[in-house]
């Protein structure tokens, strides 16, 4: 099973403890999931409305009827291969089961309309913090889905509707989420790309297995990435000094065959013979070569001097005018 699966096993099993956090879940996946259209023509007195609920898989209605049986008075079994739920709802009988259940959730208005889905869920449920949370909860396990954080930090919110993706954007934005939007084809993507970010998000849904999963997935990488810029560091340190030794032996061995090296300072002349013979030292250890021991600064001046008069050489020999 993918990581996206895995997190949504493990949000499946979530049932809230309180009512108005189930009912604010039950909203968010009949948003995405279910329609509401009234049915005309029955010859009865009353509104009578088709309800009907068609969930990418069958856990995922299963879990819609288990906040069903958890918040109303409605027990209807739930069926392993079905692949979707239709119910027809009273809403002016007040002991009609479904018709109380779409009042619950707000999908028909006190005039009796159904609720437009470009609406979303009603604001009216999302007044308190733990129901946001249901909310995003629900949200997540209807239209939701997350990159492998090993491979990249990518979770996202596919909408077919405008306003349902403001509504998610804002939502988490008032959780503390920096979430963008962007259109892809003809739906409407809400997302999120900060580590940090998908981190909370997995805890706030209560995802927390996968919290800890993400989590050791990030400091495996940024203990890999640690790792590699070291590496990287210290080959491009060592890639500096051998250019610049090679630099140094080009022009002492320009001096040595254009007059030779007995024509340097006697300190210069030590300098000149000990890079030769440790071609590959760092300055720090070229230094020790030499009687007295020279430092790092030292040796580096000495080399710079070396280079000079190098290229004095040269010159002249590029125009013996030159004196």
């Amino acid at each position: 099973m993918s990581f996206s699966g895995n997190v949504k096993t493990e949000l499946l099993e979530i049932i809230p403890p309180a009512k108005h956090c189930r009912i604010a879940e039950l909203a968010a996946l009949f948003s995405c999931l279910g329609t509401v259209e009234e049915v005309t023509g029955r010859g009865k007195k009353g509104r009578f409305y088709a309800v009907r609920l068609a969930p990418e898989n069958p856990e995922l209605l299963k879990k819609v009827f288990t906040l069903i049986s958890n918040t109303t008075i409605i027990k209807e079994r739930f069926l392993l291969n079905s692949e979707q739920f239709t119910a027809a709802a009273d809403i002016s009988d007040a002991d009609d089961p479904w018709g109380q259940f779409l009042g619950m959730i707000k999908a028909v208005n006190e005039d009796g309309t159904v609720r437009s889905p470009e609406e979303g869920v009603s604001r009216i449920l999302l007044k308190r913090d733990c129901c946001r949370r249901a909310y995003l909860r629900g949200m997540f396990l209807a239209a939701g889905s997350m990159s492998d954080p090993s491979r990249e930090y990518h979770l996202e919110f596919v909408c077919a509707h405008e306003g349902v993706a403001d509504q998610i954007r804002s939502v988490l934005g008032e959780e503390g989420f920096g979430a963008r939007i962007v259109p892809r084809k003809k739906h409407f993507v809400v997302y999120l790309k900060d580590s940090t970010e998908i981190v909370d998000f997995l805890g706030l849904t209560g995802a927390h297995s996968a919290l800890l999963q993400m989590e050791n997935s990030r400091i495996l990488k940024e203990i890999a990435n640690t790792v590699n810029r070291q590496v990287n560091c210290e080959t491009s340190n060592l890639m500096k000094t051998v250019r610049a030794s090679e630099r140094q032996i080009e022009d002492i061995e320009y001096i040595e065959t254009h007059g030779g090296l007995g024509q340097l300072p006697d300190g210069l002349r030590r300098m000149a013979e000990a890079r030769l013979e440790h071609r590959d030292s760092a300055l720090g250890e070229l230094g020790t070569f030499l009687e007295p021991p020279v430092g790092k600064s030292g040796v580096n001046h000495r080399l710079r001097r070396i280079s000079e008069i190098a290229d004095r050489l040269r010159l002249r020999e590029q125009d013996p005018a030159e004196t």
